[in-house]
Formats: structure tokens, sequence, C-alpha cells
């Protein structure tokens, strides 16, 4: 292929794992000298950019000293004056993390560029999902895209929108999927409509079928256990494919294959990591980087090996096969088998070694000791201190399980052959295998899987909070099903009742609370099934309410929210009828002085019999007398306030004051709420508005002396829009976005003055 203005030249490398070993005296560096290598070779080669396929850094939290030696590197090879020859003419916005592709940008000089997803171990997290990935895309030193998150409900729904580049004539789609979970991707691709690729519009300047259509995404290929259904098959990739690049396997091969499963819609290729993370069979093999040329349909790959990688020798050996130098009863003729064994391989490594390659090797023996017994492996270790990098974890021993030995005389017997599983699954345990064997058919509220990535994410990334998230997502979602069934089941009674219920006035019966399954319109099928869903959605309604409380008062100043007295404890169980309490004013005009009251004394206070409600509701608040709202806030309080002296609505006996921008009823027992907000001339507007998502008229009320105005367009839309969103907030609906394909430019765009020429 020629090295015309035509050809896209791209290098490719997966699992490059920044920080792995980073403690270790022996093996510290190894991962930040390959990486130095990888793009010493991109810019030997001179590539026109460098893609990378997940798991750049080893740790979802790499170290300080990972983070700047990797921001070293890239900004030693990444910038410099030498011009880019191609552009990005699809929507930077949507395809990079950062907002713009780094070599557009005039404050840096970028002339290697670098494209990454992200993979499993430095995937994004925590309440602002961002990773370590971030902080070299914030500081301009590589383009971060394939960053797709899981919209909608149950199954959900994830969008594939491809990166559009142009070199001359060549024109790349590449799209990027960084890593999901395996379990939950591989039911997205099963079912149908949840997965959409977005492919580049048909324009008479870009024929759809002149683009070549590049994948890059980072989950498991292959089952890594006997019967997994956490992987991705290649069947589940779109046709239209030209290439897939896989990342996440570790085991190089850099040589493409067309897809088996697909009939040769596609080809793939399976670059491997560029360090060894594991001692595993897989890790052994020659560790390489690829070279894709691209011009128009055509294409090929170019293999370099690794130089700077450490030499590994892996060897499996079954003591059973060597009874004639062998006894069982002696252990020292198993030693001295063992010690000549691992010699022969650290002799086999060293001839084998490149010169950039560190000195010492790494050694594995895989030993199968059925009908021996074991040695020391820390003592046999010290044998080979000075010559390998491994010297305490030489030997792995290992017995066939008896589910393996079962299902291979299955398999002897003529039984269909066993699915193959990769090689490092005979050398790691997993965590969801562990809750797999331990806990299988004993869990019954917590899914299985959702407690296996719940432990992951406690274990490898240091969350905290994922056993309890993990808890509270799934209560939230069995909640909403047992909801949802409900109200399929009672039809459209159901919806009679609620509405009969909003149109209550002063003598209407308060409804119960959303937990209780009255309200929701569950039947269980025994009364037990009903006071344990009943504590579920109690609780959550519960913790709802206190996450809303503290919300609004983290959300203002102390001078900026009302002033707190009068603190009532509420915990009032069933059936509990609790004595009058008084009601304060929420107009802020002070009340005049009633009957005999002296000018020095308190104002009388009216106040209002509270009803029994049927849920203990904690600890409440309720704000002075006289107690002003700051505008745009949002206040919950009994419909029997003052401020309506014609009009009177049922509700709980709550109050609570919301900061701007928390303005949803996230306690889901109040069934009606009083709103007040501030219109264009300073008055107040007092209405109710129910959680089912009716709306009545706002009852317009003089305040110190101002007339309000009509209610504004503006104001009846943003009701609207919040009743929507708490229909939406129930029922859990999704509403899909009706584009389908990415826009490309008609003509070439100019670049801005000041930028290089390509």
């Amino acid at each position: 292929m020629s090295d015309g203005q035509d050809v896209l030249r791209i290098l490719i490398s997966t699992d490059n794992h920044l920080g792995v070993w980073e403690k270790d005296e022996v093996r510290g560096d190894d991962s930040f000298n390959t990486m130095d290598e990888v793009l010493c070779i991109a810019k030997r080669e001179k590539v026109d950019f460098v893609l990378l396929g997940g798991d750049l850094f080893h740790d979802n939290k790499p170290s300080r000293q990972t983070v700047v030696k990797a921001m070293e590197i890239f900004a030693r090879h990444c910038m410099s004056d030498d011009p880019v020859g191609f552009r990005v003419i699809s929507d930077q916005r949507q395809n990079f993390a950062s907002g713009r592709v780094n070599f557009e940008n005039s404050n840096y000089n970028i002339g290697l560029p670098v494209f990454t997803i992200h993979g499993n171990h430095d995937d994004p997290g925590g309440t602002e999902n961002l990773s370590a990935v971030d902080i070299l895309s914030t500081g301009a030193l590589l383009n971060y895209f394939g960053k797709v998150a899981i919209a909608g409900e149950g199954v959900g729904k994830v969008r594939i929108a491809p990166v559009l580049i142009q070199k001359g004539a060549t024109k790349l789609a590449l799209f990027g999927l960084g890593n999901l979970r395996d379990e939950r991707l591989c039911r997205l691709f099963q079912t149908p409509a949840c997965v959409e690729w977005i492919r580049p519009a048909d324009t008479p300047d870009y024929p759809r079928d002149e683009w070549f259509n590049l994948f890059v995404l980072h989950q498991n290929r292959t089952p890594h256990s006997q019967g997994a259904k956490n992987y991705v098959k290649e069947s589940h990739l779109a046709r239209f494919l030209d290439l897939v690049i896989w990342g996440h396997e570790h085991e190089c091969l850099a040589d493409p294959w067309d897809s088996v499963e697909t009939g040769g819609a596609f080809s793939v290729l399976q670059p491997g990591s560029s360090v060894a993370t594991a001692l595993s069979e897989g890790e052994a093999k020659r560790k390489h980087v690829v070279v894709l040329e691209i011009m128009g349909h055509h294409w090929r790959t170019i293999k370099h090996p690794l130089e700077t990688v450490r030499r590994f020798e892996f060897e499996t050996v079954v003591l059973a096969e060597h009874t004639k130098k062998l006894d069982p009863e002696d252990p020292e003729t198993v030693t001295a088998f063992l010690d000549a064994r691992v010699s022969a391989m650290i002799a086999r490594a060293v001839r084998g070694r490149p010169p950039a390659s560190p000195k010492l090797p790494l050694v594995r023996l895989r030993v199968d000791y059925t009908g021996f017994s074991t040695i020391n492996t820390q003592r046999f270790g010290t044998r080979f201190v000075g010559q390998v990098a491994n010297p305490h974890d030489i030997v792995l021993w290992q017995k066939p399980p008896a589910r393996r030995a079962r299902e291979e005389s299955a398999t002897r017997a003529g039984n269909a052959p066993v699915v193959p599983i990769r090689p490092e699954a005979l050398d790691e345990a997993h965590i969801e295998d562990l809750v797999s064997q331990h806990l299988q058919h004993d869990l019954e509220l917590l899914p299985e899987v959702e407690l296996a990535e719940a432990l992951h994410e406690f274990v490898d990334k240091e969350n905290r909070n994922a056993l309890s998230e993990a808890v509270s997502r799934v209560l939230e979602e069995t909640q909403a099903a047992a909801a949802a069934r409900g109200g399929e089941e009672t039809g459209t009674s159901a919806a009679g009742e609620g509405r009969g219920g909003a149109r209550g006035g002063a003598d209407a019966a308060v409804p119960s609370g959303p937990t209780s399954p009255s309200r929701q319109g569950v039947k269980p099928a025994k009364p037990e099934e009903g006071e344990v869903l009943e504590s579920i959605a109690r609780a959550t309604a519960r913790r709802r309410l206190s996450h809303g409380l503290g919300s609004a008062l983290r959300g203002g100043s102390p001078a900026s929210l009302p002033a707190l007295s009068g603190l009532e404890s509420g915990g009032r169980g069933r059936g509990h009828q609790a004595a009058p309490t008084p009601v304060p004013s929420t107009t802020g005009a002070r009340r005049p002085p009633r009957g005999g009251d002296a000018a020095g004394e308190a104002p009388a206070t009216r106040t209002t019999p509270q009803r029994a409600h049927g849920d203990a509701v904690g600890t409440h608040s309720r704000p002075a007398a006289g107690g002003r709202l700051r505008q745009g806030a949002l206040r919950l309080q009994p419909a029997s306030s003052p401020n309506l002296a014609s009009r009177s609505h049922p509700a709980p006996n709550r109050d609570l004051e919301l900061a701007a921008g928390h303005s949803e009823l996230q306690d889901a027992d109040m069934s009606e709420a009083i709103f007040t907000d501030s219109d264009g001339d300073g008055g107040v507007l007092t209405g109710t508005r129910s959680l089912a998502g009716a709306r009545q008229q706002p009852t317009p009320t003089r305040k110190r002396g101002r007339t309000p105005g009509p209610p504004s367009r503006a104001r009846d839309k943003a009701g609207s829009s919040e009743a929507r969103h708490q229909e939406r907030m129930v029922t859990g609906s999704f509403v899909e976005s009706d584009a389908d394909e990415v826009a490309v430019p008609t003509a070439p765009r100019r670049r801005k003055a000041g930028s290089r020429d390509t």
C-alpha cells in the first residue's frame, strides 16, 4: 500500500495497565517502559494517530506517581510541531469527553494525537462519573471517546455514535464503546432495539458506503468459566462493521481473522496487553502492537514486537505422568524434579531475551499434584532469588476440579463438546464465581449478579458505598416492579379512585401512603408478602425524605434559608392520634393581636387537628411564625394553613423546605402540596399540586400590599413539565430521541486562523 495522501495509518495498542506492580522493586517500571516504547514506535512509523483499547491505567484510582509518570510520557511524545494529516468532521461535543479534539486547540501543539476508550480497570465512577482518563483528556494529552452510559430503566438502551475522520479520499467511522458490565451489556445486545448504532448520514458528498467502519470495545470475548454469560459474542455486533478491535483480552492475537459467528461479515483483531498483569498462560505469548493502514475500503495490518516487555516463561507439568522418577512418599524427589524444570525455564528465557528487555524473567510452573503432597512454595522460591523477578510465586499448585473431570468424561462418552475457556480461568479466582458457588439458590431479595458487581466495586475500586448503593437500587427496582404489576391488575378502577381523591375537598379522607398496597394498587397474594412490600417501600420513602431535607439545608447559605424553630419529634407509630399542633403563618406578615393579647405578648397561634398517619415519619421541623421564603424555594405544609382561609385540602402532617433546584417531591407520602413562587411583579402565587400529575389553578393571594398579576405562561409550562417529570419518575417511562444519523458537512470545513496546515 503506497504512502500517499489517502492512506490513514493507525497504531493500535490495548491494555497498557500503567501502574501495575508499581510497588514491586523489580517490576515497578515495566508498564511505563513499554508505554514509552509504544509511542516511540508510533513516531518511528509516522502514524497519523494512536488508538488505545482501554485499561490505560491499572487502577480505577491510580496513585499520584502513576498519573505524573503517564502525563510525562504522553507530553514527551505527543506534543510537537509535527503536522496532523487528518481532520475530525463529526460533532466533537458529542464525541469527546473534553468537548473537542486536542490537536485543534490552538493553545497546544499536538503532533501525535491519541484516541482512547476506558476499560474495566479505569472506568469512570462517582457522582461526577469521572476517571483518571478524564485527567489526561482535560490536560489535552489524549482524546477520550466511547464514554457511553446506559439510558432508561429495566434493560436500558445504548447509543453508539462514531467519530468521523477524513484523510484525503479515505473516510473512517470510528465507533467506540468503553467497558460496561458484561452481563448487562450481553442482555442489551440480546434484546431487540436496545443497542442503537448511529451511522453517518448518506449524502452526495459523503455516501454511506464509502465509510470504513472500525469498532473498538473493551469486553470479554470468550467465557472465563464454564456456563458463564458475562461475555459479548461476535454475533451480537452489527454486520456493517469492517474491523473490530477487541480489548480486555490479554492474549496477543496480532493477526486478524474473519468472524466465524457472523459468516465473515467483519474481521476481528485482538492486540492483547503490553505488560503481563497476571502469571497466566495467555500472558506468556510474545507482545505486539499493530499498525493498521486504511485506504478507502482496503486495509492491512503490520505487527511490531515489543522489545521492552519482560520475558515470561510458562509451563505445565503433571506429576502423575512422572511416577518412574518421583516417589509420592518422598518430597525430596518432587523438589529436585521441580528445581530442574524451573532451571531449564530460566535458561530458555535468558537465551531468548531481547537486548532492551529487563534482565530478570518471569517464570510460572503450574503443577498438577494429584496423588502427591505439596512442598513449601516460599522456601522453594528462595533457591532462585536474583535469577527471576517473581521468586515467591514460581509454582502454582493445582488439581483438576471434579466438575471438569465429569465434563471431560461426558465429552468422551459422545455428548456435546465443552465450550473452551480462557487460559487465565485456570489461574484466577473471580468474585462472581465465588458468589455463584457459595450462595447459589440461597439469594432471594438481592440478585446474585448485583451482589457480585457490588463486591467487585468494593474490593477492586475501593468504593465504600458500593454495597449500600446496590441494596438501595435493588429495593427501588423491586418496589417499582411491584407497583407496575399492581397497577396492571387494578386496571381503570385504580385510576378512577385516584381522580376522585384529587377532587376531594376539606372533608376528603387522607389517602394511604405510597408504601401501602392500597395506594399503589398492589394486591399481594399473601398477607405476609404485603407486609414485606409495605416495609420496603416505607423505608425507601423515609430515605428519600431525609435525603431531600439534607439537600435543602445544604443548598443555600444560612442567611438565605428561613429560620427553623419548634423542632418536633414526629416518631408517631401506627394508629397513634397526635395532639393538635400550632401551625405558623407563611405569609411573612405579623398577625394583629387577638382578644386580650398585650402588645408585648406573642400573637395567638391557630391550631389544626392532625390526622393519624399510618407511617412513622421520624423527626421533622416547622419554621417559626413570620418566617419568609426566599425566591425560588418550595414549601410543603399542611393544606389547612391560614394562607388559604377559604380553602382546605387534605394532606399529611409534614413541613419541609427544599432549596431551589430540588423541586421534585421526593416524599411520595404527600398526595398534595402547597407551593409558592414569586411572579414578575413581586407578588406570591399560592396553589396546590397533586403528585399524580394533576395541577389546579393557583389562587392569587395578596401579600404585603402588592397585587399579583395573572399566572404567566412560563409558570404554567414549568408546572406541566414538573408534572410530566413526576409521571416519568413513577412509571419509569423512557423517551427515545428521534436522531438516527450522524450529520456530516457538505463541504470541507476551514481550519481557524493560527492552526497548522495539514
